[in-house]
């Protein structure tokens, strides 16, 4: 081996300081080497001489040639190739990294996310090369290197010079199959002459298995074996190695094993939109052998949701009633920054002392008195949601009094007594506390027949308001003695079914016994208003957007109907109003009609968190953003344990630049979330990125975010870098601006980001650095992967939530903002001018007016029109966004390099002062 070591190396002298070996595999031999040349780095391979003797030196140069003609920045390319002394070989660049194959050996299967985003960029790299009509044939984690957040397919046309070479018998003799057997397709395994680029797609898939399950499809003592399990046995599920990997991943993964070609995905690119598709929050779960990894799944990245799920939820945000009217609720509330002068009260869980399957019923009752005392307009009362944290807690009322910021709270203990053949007695002992000196003010047994239990609740409520000497309004004392229902079976159903609904979103499947209990309740009890209301918030909640045109047409009109028929039952019902209300907000964006509604539940219970919360969103969507601050940030005092609402108040003073105020809710969000922050710490990096983001917009004080960013580094777990390029856009380039070299570095390691939107980020953001150092080449590459991302990304969230889905409109708008951006960044005027007009156009037809505005915190249309030299154009894009309450600020303005062209115009100059402060 020394001498071919030594024949090698004297052979390339002239052009390569061989090093040494780095390794070897069936076909070739790696070795480290430095290019002469260009005084660089590279590996060398050099195909084993027996297997060159057989290929021939011309047909694996032309093939070679033809895969050296492939750019990608999921493809490591090749540099050069030849032969000499009878060596056939190839060179790429050396990466500092690992192939998948060492890093499987390592720990045997992958975190789901990271998994898919691998998928991803190989099967990016396959799309590609497919559109070429050059064919891969041995994908396998050999051929995957792993260079920071990035695969890299290797090996590209070598497979192929194989395959061509004068017959499968002289290569067995050499010693070399056509392709790996773990890997290879069943037409690979009969040596059918008609492989085409189906063939990949199946190796993608037992490489998807493998990374999945720790072990490919088939496993057998021989080449053979294995082999002929690929032609004649259907794999095992992947749940059955792997239970927490979601249905369609494991649908998508089975689908590219099929044993017919004609039976797989047909192309690349439509597996990659399925991919994406499949980025679910199940992409954050850790592998089951290994160490839990530090990750954020896809519902939150540092943003959200984050991916294509941060698109489809975002599109569901603008568009859908969940996630929006019914928020989820978190541990560790912070203090609550009343500016009320009225007393505040918590009602704590009440302690159940009967049979543990009774539990519901005593959470009935904390419910119903929540519900009474939020209906008094001289008493604010916590949400249900944020006292319901307290349950079965060791903390003391005065702990939970600091917390709250409340003035009093009420405790007790329900027994429910069922003797056989009755409905039974109950027992409710409260007691109010005050809170400043933790004293008890009363205390007082209540016992009643069932049937007498709201009566009971009336009265318990009455008593707290006597003692806080709090005066009834007009129709107070009337509302809190209504009475929803005399039928006990009937309330039971309803009591259960608010176990489910009461858990928050997502509900999701969940829910659908929600709705079958509230169904009970009012066919037990027909004139039930109450139980038709929560019927018809229920439905609005479930799997809306998975449904067919002609079952969403359906489903609408059954919660509209259950709206109005609680309407009917008692007009003043004020969750017959928020129900008619979500049914014109998500149906139909009839947001002054969701008003109108809303304000009417207001009227009779005025300090409901829920209600004031679900009244901010159709006057944010209708572009009265300053009311929908005030009502966000008045539903997070009531309810301070609540993230949905702190992290609403937060955005929408943002979008307003009342700064010093959206500094305060971001507080108090961090704060909901701090069990969050201790068990992932990568999640607390969003805090970080919203604490830098602020000061940049607030102040444009650029050391003070990178400090900030540096303090971040230890209790995130996140380098320096990874925390930069992790920013959205514009802060990203204000951060880099003055580090490029080390910048793009950073992006090119960042682990953090994952699929989705974030990728088209990734790329336009390589792209604009290197267009900033005027690398043409590398920039119009990321530039093109952008393209491509977008494109796959648009066509895949539309295909996921269908033809009708009222988010289609905010999408197209989106994709076509991202399309004129990278058209502007290729230098295609002509295309990119006429993707801004659209998007432009679709701005200007939206009835959703923060949608219209949703996605200009990249300011596109202005950075295109900049890009493309019409500076007037431009200028106009960024008073407009100026003039409206906007991600944009004049402090960033003034530190973007995005602007520097216009850093000399007198005209931009002017708008800033305008605009200041």
């Amino acid at each position: 081996m020394a001498d071919v070591f030594d024949r090698l190396k004297s052979a390339l002298s002239d052009r390569y300081a061989i090093e040494r070996e780095l390794g070897r595999g069936g076909m070739a031999v790696v070795y480290l080497a430095r290019d002469l040349k260009h005084e660089r780095e590279v590996a060398l391979k050099v195909l084993r001489p027996e297997l060159a003797a057989t290929v021939g030196v011309d047909r694996f140069l032309r093939e070679i040639r033809i895969a050296a003609q492939l750019s990608h920045p999921h493809i490591l390319p090749l540099h050069d190739s030849g032969e000499v002394d009878g060596f056939l070989f190839y060179v790429m660049p050396f990466v500092e990294g690992h192939s998948l194959r060492e890093r499987l050996t390592r720990e045997r299967e992958l975190p789901i996310s990271e998994a898919v985003r691998i998928l991803r960029d190989v099967v990016d790299a396959l799309s590609l090369a497919h559109s070429h009509e050059v064919i891969h044939r041995d994908i396998k984690p050999d051929n995957v290197m792993l260079s920071g957040r990035h695969a890299l397919v290797t090996d590209f046309g070598v497979a192929k010079a194989l395959s061509q070479a004068k017959s499968s018998s002289d290569l067995t003799t050499a010693g070399v199959a056509l392709g790996t057997p773990a890997y290879m397709s069943p037409e690979q395994a009969v040596a059918d002459e008609q492989v085409d680029h189906r063939s990949d797609i199946y190796a993608v898939g037992a490489l998807a298995y493998e990374l999945l399950t720790g072990r490919p499809p088939f496993l057998g003592t021989t080449p053979q074996m294995v082999l002929s399990a690929h032609v004649a046995d259907p794999p095992d599920p992947v749940t059955k190695y792997r239970e927490n990997v979601s249905p369609p991943l494991e649908h998508l993964v089975m689908r590219c094993l099929e044993k017919k070609p004609a039976d797989r995905w047909q192309t690349a690119d439509e597996l990659l939109a399925h991919l994406e598709a499949v980025v679910t929050p199940s992409g954050g779960m850790t592998p089951t052998t290994t160490r839990p990894v530090a990750t954020v799944g896809v519902g939150e990245r540092k943003r959200s949701v984050p991916n294509t799920a941060v698109i489809l939820a975002a599109a569901a945000a603008l568009v859908l009633i969940g996630g929006l009217w019914l928020p989820s609720y978190w541990t560790n509330p912070s203090v609550a920054d009343a500016d009320s002068e009225l007393p505040r009260i918590v009602v704590l869980p009440f302690e159940n002392l009967g049979a543990p399957e009774d539990e519901y019923f005593a959470d009935g009752i904390t419910d119903e008195i929540t519900t009474r005392l939020a209906g008094l307009s001289a008493l604010e009362t916590i949400a249900r949601a944020a006292a319901m944290r307290y349950k079965d807690t060791e903390k003391t009322t005065a702990e939970i009094a600091i917390e709250l910021n409340v003035d009093y709270l009420l405790a007790g203990t329900v027994r429910w007594s069922k003797p056989a053949g009755s409905e039974g007695r109950v027992r409710v002992s409260p007691q109010l506390i005050r809170g400043t000196d933790h004293t008890q003010v009363w205390a007082k047994a209540f016992d009643a027949e069932v049937t007498d239990v709201f009566g009971l609740q009336a009265d318990v409520a009455e008593l707290v308001a006597q003692a806080l000497d709090v005066s009834l309004g007009g129709g107070e004392s009337e509302a809190m003695r209504d009475m929803p229902t005399e039928n006990i079976e009937a309330y039971d159903h309803y009591l259960r079914g608010n176990v489910v609904f009461n858990e928050g979103y997502p509900w999701g499947p969940a829910l659908v016994d929600a709705i079958e209990h509230y169904e009970t309740a009012v066919q037990l009890d027909p004139s039930f208003a109450l139980a038709f209301a929560k019927l018809s918030l229920a439905i609005s909640n479930v799997g809306y957007d998975t449904l067919s045109a002609s079952d969403r047409v359906e489903r609408d009109a059954r919660k509209r109907e259950a709206a109005e028929e609680a309407l009917r039952l008692d007009p003043d019902l004020p969750e017959g109003h928020a129900a008619l209300a979500a049914y014109h907000y998500s149906c139909c964006s009839d947001f002054p009609k969701a008003q109108a509604e809303l304000e009417l539940a207001l009227a009779r219970r005025p300090n409901d968190p829920f209600l004031i919360y679900l009244s901010a969103a159709p006057y944010k969507r209708g572009g009265n953003l300053e009311r929908a601050a005030a009502l966000s940030a008045r539903a997070s005092d009531l309810d301070p344990g609540n993230w949905s609402m702190a992290g609403e108040a937060r955005r929408i003073y943002g979008m307003l630049r009342q700064y010093d105020r959206a500094e305060r809710y971001l507080e108090r969000w961090a704060a909901t979330r701090s069990s969050q922050f201790q068990e992932m710490p990568t999640f607390l990096a969003v805090y970080y990125y919203y604490r830098a983001e602020l000061m940049l917009k607030r102040d444009g004080n650029v050391d003070a975010a990178r400090e900030l960013l540096e303090q971040a580094q230890e209790p995130t777990g996140l380098d320096y870098w990874e925390l930069v390029t992790n920013l959205d856009k514009p802060y990203t380039r204000v951060m880099c601006v003055h580090e490029i070299d080390a910048c793009r570095e950073g992006l090119r390691h960042a682990t953090y980001r994952d699929g989705g939107v974030d990728d088209v980020d990734y790329y336009m953001t390589m792209a604009d650095l290197y267009r900033w150092v005027e690398d043409e080449d590398h920039s119009r590459a990321y530039y093109d992967s952008a393209a491509t991302a977008a494109a796959g990304e648009r066509d895949a969230v539309l295909s996921a939530i269908g033809p009708e889905h009222l988010g289609r409109q905010v999408i197209a708008r989106q994709f076509a903002a991202y399309s004129a951006r990278i058209h502007a960044g290729l230098a295609d005027t002509t295309a990119a001018l006429s993707f801004v007009a659209r998007s432009l156009e679709a701005r200007s037809r939206m009835v959703d007016r923060f949608g219209a505005i949703f996605f200009e915190q990249y300011s596109p249309a202005a950075e295109v029109y900049l890009m493309v030299g019409q500076y007037d154009a431009a200028l106009g894009q960024l008073e407009y966004l100026l003039s409206i309450p906007s991600y944009l600020s004049v402090s960033l303005l003034r530190i973007d390099p995005m602007w520097d062209p216009l850093r000399d115009d007198p005209r931009f100059q002017a708008l800033l002062e305008r605009y200041a402060n």
